[in-house]
């Protein structure tokens, strides 16, 4: 998979930074919500097809997409939440494996139908 410039799309990703305490009325509630950091990072995605390559990731592997990132300081991981697309109708995907090499990190990433299906 080649890393062109002009092959690469906004990504925006969510990743999970912990958790804080709900309070009603300045009280304790017991209940926490998890909090998310946000950003985006311009990314190579292809559709995970084709019979005449080796699979990255196996054939065993529960993926739709597969995602390359220049170099190796990609702030995704195997928790993250991705989507991709327009405010209107964006496309929401989970990563289900990571691969790094020297120069770039491969994504193998599943499509969800909403976000309902990624735990948030």
């Amino acid at each position: 998979m080649r890393t062109l410039k002009r092959n690469k799309v906004k990504v925006w990703y969510k990743n999970l930074t912990g958790e804080t305490e709900i309070l009603r009325n300045g009280i304790r509630t017991g209940e926490f919500r998890k909090t998310y950091e946000e950003g985006y990072i311009m990314a190579n995605v292809a559709p995970a097809t084709g019979n005449a390559s080796i699979e990255p990731f196996g054939v065993e592997a529960n993926y739709t997409h597969i995602m390359a990132v220049e170099g190796t300081n990609c702030p995704i991981t195997e928790t993250s939440i991705l989507w991709m697309g327009g405010e209107e109708d964006p496309e929401y995907f989970m990563v289900v494996r990571i691969a790094k090499s020297l120069n770039h990190i491969r994504y193998a990433i599943r499509s969800t139908e909403t976000k309902g299906e990624i735990t948030t």
